[in-house]
Order: C-alpha cells, then sequence, then structure tokens
C-alpha cells in the first residue's frame, strides 16, 4: 500500500469563494504537489504549497476514497495597504501580493516599528513621546477605552496613531474611529485632539 503506484490520485476538487486567485492555478499547484499514491502522499506538504500563495489566507486538503483530493480554500480579503509592502486583511495581518493585483480603493495606512527613529518636529515629537510614556488611553464618552500603539502616516502624510481596543466591562467598542482593522484602530493627529477635548 505504501507504493507510490498504488491507488494513485486521479482527481482533484478545489472548492472555494475565488475574487483573486485563479482556481485553475490553485489546482495546478496541487497536481505539481502531488507525490505518492492515496495512502502515502504527503498531504501537509501540498497544504504549505497552497498556503505560499499570495492570496490564500486557509486552506484544508483531505484525501477522499478512492483516488481523490479534496481542497477547500479560504481567500484573503483586504481591508487596507499597508504602506507600498502589501495588504492587511480583515484581522489586520499583514500579507504581501503582487502589486499588480493590488487595487488603490483601499484605505493606505503606515505604521512604523518604533518611534525612536520619529521626526515630526519638536511638537510632533514632544506629544508622542507623551503618549509613549503615560502609555496614554483614549476614552470615549459611554464608548471604548484605547491603548496607544504606534505612530505613523497616510497616504496624506497625515500623523496617524495606532491603538488596541482595551477589554472594560464599562465601555463598548466605538465605530467613531476612522479605520478599523482586527484589533488595531486607527486615529487621525486631529482626530486625536478632539478625544483629548473629552
Amino acid at each position: 500500500m505504501l507504493n507510490p503506484n498504488t491507488l494513485p490520485i486521479k482527481h482533484v476538487k478545489v472548492d472555494g469563494v475565488f475574487n483573486r486567485l485563479s482556481q485553475t492555478e490553485v489546482k495546478k499547484n496541487v497536481v505539481e504537489n502531488i507525490q505518492g499514491g492515496f495512502f502515502n502522499i504527503d498531504v501537509d506538504k501540498v497544504r504549505v504549497a497552497l498556503l505560499n500563495m499570495p492570496w490564500v489566507r486557509d486552506v484544508t486538503v483531505k484525501r477522499v476514497w478512492p483516488d481523490s483530493l479534496k481542497v477547500v480554500v479560504s481567500e484573503q480579503v483586504p481591508s487596507a495597504r499597508w504602506g507600498d509592502l502589501g495588504l492587511l486583511n480583515e484581522l489586520g495581518e499583514f500579507f504581501s501580493p503582487d502589486d499588480m493585483t493590488i487595487t488603490n480603493d483601499l484605505p493606505f495606512l503606515w505604521v512604523t516599528i518604533g518611534l525612536d527613529n520619529f521626526t515630526q518636529g519638536f511638537v510632533g515629537t514632544i506629544f508622542v513621546k507623551f503618549l509613549r510614556k503615560k502609555k496614554y488611553k483614549v476614552f470615549i464618552p459611554k464608548k471604548g477605552k484605547y491603548k496607544f500603539n504606534k505612530v505613523g502616516y497616510d497616504n496624506t502624510n497625515e500623523l496617524i496613531l495606532e491603538y488596541k481596543l482595551i477589554d472594560d466591562d464599562r465601555y463598548e467598542d466605538t465605530h467613531i474611529i476612522k479605520h478599523y482593522i482586527g484589533n488595531y484602530y486607527y486615529l487621525s493627529y486631529h482626530h486625536q485632539l478632539l478625544f483629548l477635548k473629552y
């Protein structure tokens, strides 16, 4: 039964909702990574090969008796551009597809990894140091409670501040914040000043 010529894989069925991915390309990828017969094919290897396709978020690969594989693909759903590096999906996770497949109608965000090299002028620098030192939190009346995390810019070079929602029974999440992706919330500098008035 371990002989790769015993019960070879003859059929591959690919399921999923395809907007960016090509079902034909997915099937081709599977076929190229089939080694062995029904009993000794490495389905984990096939799965890893599919996960390396930029628009694949998750995938399951299962044997179907006696000579088939069933592949179910979950496609990435873009929520924002992440600078010039790639995209964020609806969970706030980064992925980097081919530039030709990225549309320009998505929100553009860019947050630096650290604040040490931040140079936005004296006032901006002092402001960010204040946020960092105090681990500043934004409180929106009868709404969310958010903790400052990072700093960056959008495509108009406006200062953007990244926050994470703090779980607190006294507060609810809010949709007042302009951009919300996964666990991250993005305020413009002017939006931040508005909240500081509360």
